[in-house]
């Protein structure tokens, strides 16, 4: 299967597909297609979509997809790394939190399951999506004065509004599943300070949630299935996972943000998990 690499930060490419099918494939970058014309069927992770003109997709790295056209499709394609919202890629006129924007890019990996495609079906939704990506459609063309600046803000609105609506999504499922309605603020609450290993202690969490510590534990073992320490040492090793793949980040530097001692204790946390080295897994993955 063909991968793609993207050499830049950001692109945006018109496309422009008469009846046919392009070959299936990967990519090691985000994408966001927007549909202006046409219809088909779009298949991502062999499930199959039907899409029609104002859909939306969202695809991340290691996304396998293909899109089958009906009839001639016009589409749009926004495509970045998450290199593009490194500290010196944003501008100083923007006041957004770069590590915001990581922590949504590394919730849609991670909660990539609850990724309902297309992304936006409620007509609201959908208007409100539609104006931002013709805003950054007209900024590339024009290209005046402030125009990065316009189109970060509006990736950064595209961006929280995806993943607001994958959170709903998770909430929806934990609460089909039989959960207590309050784990998935707890869960929510450990993703987000995941990087602060004194949050996320287990005694400051029973603390935060207003619940003993063993009182806390079991609850939290009652709705989930896992223990907190389990739980928070699957979602660490899969950030980890993601960061040797997709990022450039150093193995000490992985190491140092996600609470471990050093390179050898990250490694030894591996090779628990994986039977290898952090440089073994990435180069397995470049």
């Amino acid at each position: 299967m063909e991968i793609f690499s993207l050499f830049q930060d950001l692109d945006l490419t018109f496309h422009q597909w008469k009846k046919g099918t392009n070959e299936m494939h990967k990519h090691t970058f985000f994408e966001i297609i927007y549909i202006t014309k046409g219809q088909g069927i779009h298949e991502i992770n062999n499930k199959k979509y039907q899409f029609k003109k104002g859909d939306f997709f969202l695809l991340i790295p290691g996304d396998e997809h293909a899109i089958s056209v009906k009839e001639q499709t016009d589409f749009f394609a926004l495509i970045f790394n998450k290199t593009y919202f490194n500290k010196e890629n944003l501008n100083q006129e923007k006041i957004t939190n770069s590590s915001m924007i990581f922590k949504h890019l590394e919730l849609f990996i991670l909660n990539s399951k609850y990724i309902k495609q297309p992304i936006f079906t409620d007509s609201l939704e959908r208007t409100h999506i539609e104006l931002l990506i013709t805003n950054i459609i007209n900024e590339f063309k024009n290209r005046n004065l402030f125009f990065e600046t316009i189109i970060q803000n509006s990736i950064i609105q595209i961006l929280c509004l995806i993943a607001r609506k994958i959170r709903t999504e998770a909430a929806s499922a934990l609460l089909a599943n039989g959960a207590n309605a309050k784990i998935n603020e707890i869960l929510f609450y450990i993703q987000d300070n995941i990087y602060d290993n004194e949050k996320i202690k287990v005694s400051n969490l029973a603390l935060k949630f207003n619940k003993s510590r063993n009182h806390f534990g079991n609850y939290f073992k009652q709705n989930t299935g896992y223990s907190t320490k389990e739980y928070i040492l699957n979602y660490k090793f899969n950030l980890i996972k993601n960061k040797l793949s997709y990022t450039n980040h150093s193995i000490g530097e992985i190491a140092y943000t996600l609470g471990f001692t050093d390179e050898n204790h990250l490694n030894k946390f591996l090779k628990l998990r994986l039977g290898m080295t952090a440089s073994a897994f990435r180069k397995g993955n470049i």
